[in-house]
């Protein structure tokens, strides 16, 4: 849901963005569930094609930005992370502050 979301803001606002999606309580190959399905559809954002998928180290390596729905998903993925001593803990925030974020990076015109 995120993703899509995430994908209507930065059309509405003319920016290309390259989204992935992925979660930490994730069940391999299983399609998300219809009732994300429909919600979002009311919202005229087709979900439909996406499936659960475990967020990998390449992920967290490919991404500019992580965005958590949860804060104990932030906290979990620092953990994570540290033990790996890959990712940058500022590329990580929660979907609370994702507007300002948004705002920023439509100011300098990168995402």
């Amino acid at each position: 849901m995120a993703g899509g979301l995430l994908r209507m803001v930065a059309k509405s606002r003319g920016l290309a963005v390259d989204v992935r999606t992925a979660g930490l309580a994730h069940h391999p190959g299983k399609p998300v569930a219809e009732n994300a399905v429909t919600v979002m559809a009311e919202l005229g954002i087709d979900i439909s094609n996406e499936y659960s998928k475990p967020v990998t180290p390449q992920d967290l390596d490919w991404a500019d930005l992580v965005v958590a729905v949860q804060r104990n998903q932030i906290t979990s993925l620092k953990t994570s992370q540290r033990r790996r001593r890959r990712f940058a803990s500022s590329r990580l925030m929660s979907r609370t502050p994702i507007a300002g974020r948004l705002r920023s990076i439509e100011k300098r015109g990168t995402f």
